[in-house]
């Protein structure tokens, strides 16, 4: 049974449209109507300009902004730059994607004392030593790499044989020595694996000489179909798809974590816990990630400290970096 040409036309067009969208950044702010404010409004020159009607002439703010994020939250200058940071991937990830930072950059010009440029995680491409790997793979097995590529199964022979032998209790013991067990390691990216495939989204946040955080008016030029909204290559996602990066989790949340172990609940459990009291979407492998960095500290602690001691310990010297008057991004 052969599809029919139209139809496969239509299926297409349909999967372009669903790897290709545009979005919004919703950001708190309590000083708009709504309590949110889209920062994506003031991140092109263009589209600046078209929305107000006007040709935008810079006012008291530094030139090339229309935006400046709440001085009584964000004013501490380049120590605020970890807590803006932790607020906008938070953000983004509410509003169903995920940005990183893909460059920063100190005095770049004589009103930007710090600046930080974001991008779509799959705007930065894959690099890793595998793409060859994945390649060889592919084509050992006739198959074919295709742009993006998520996952692919790398096998590796292992010989391995069984050899009975008796223990001192009579029971049979099976020992590997080596041949027919094969062994698979799974390799996955989900970032493109050529510059084409990079999502085009991204934005710049600078500090000012005047210790005020602001968002940069761009005035980058965009292909056909495209604009500063637009996401390319990979689909929209909710925010309860996408997990909350621990860097995101303030004291209060460490705190409740804390307690949680204290009273030796599960990952699983305390994770739950914070899903459903708050707006963040953590998974039980985050928290036993911090269990595991607890253990990395037990050298400052007794022989016989339990593990939920470990987690207690880990957590406080969390809290002081957190408390650190300098933050390095």
């Amino acid at each position: 049974m052969t599809m029919d040409n139209a139809l496969c036309v239509q299926l297409d067009d349909r999967l372009q449209e669903l790897s290709q969208w545009r979005c919004n950044l919703l950001f708190p702010d309590q000083r708009a109507s709504g309590g949110k404010v889209d920062l994506l409004d003031f991140t092109d020159i263009n589209a600046f300009n078209a929305a107000t009607e006007k040709v935008y002439i810079p006012g008291s703010f530094p030139p090339n902004t229309a935006y400046m994020f709440d001085p009584e939250i964000y004013n501490n200058g380049l120590a605020s730059a970890g807590q803006l940071k932790n607020d906008i991937l938070e953000a983004s990830r509410l509003c169903g994607f995920e940005i990183l930072i893909e460059s920063s950059s100190c005095n770049k010009s004589k009103w930007a004392v710090k600046e930080l440029r974001f991008c779509c995680s799959r705007g930065v491409p894959y690099n890793g030593k595998r793409i060859a790997q994945l390649r060889s793979v592919a084509e050992e097995h006739g198959g074919v790499l295709l742009p993006g590529i998520k996952t692919q199964t790398l096998r590796r022979s292992r010989k391995c044989s069984k050899k009975k032998s008796s223990s001192s209790a009579g029971t049979e013991r099976c020992t590997i020595l080596g041949s027919e067990h094969s062994m698979s390691r799974r390799t996955r990216t989900v970032r493109p694996t050529t510059l084409e495939d990079r999502c085009p989204f991204k934005f710049v946040i600078f500090l000012s000489n005047d210790s005020r955080w602001y968002v940069r008016l761009s005035y980058r030029t965009h292909d056909i179909g495209i604009c500063h909204r637009t996401h390319s290559g990979h689909c929209k996602h909710s925010g309860a798809q996408l997990m909350t990066k621990m860097s995101v989790l303030s004291e209060v949340e460490l705190e409740r974590i804390k307690h949680q172990q204290s009273v030796h609940l599960t990952s699983t459990q305390s994770a739950r816990l914070i899903t459903l009291s708050t707006s963040l979407n953590v998974v039980p492998s985050q928290i036993k990630h911090l269990t595991k960095k607890a253990l990395d500290a037990s050298a400052k602690l007794s022989a016989d400290a339990s593990s939920a001691d470990e987690l207690l310990s880990y957590l406080d010297d969390r809290f002081v970096i957190c408390s650190s008057s300098v933050v390095s991004i």
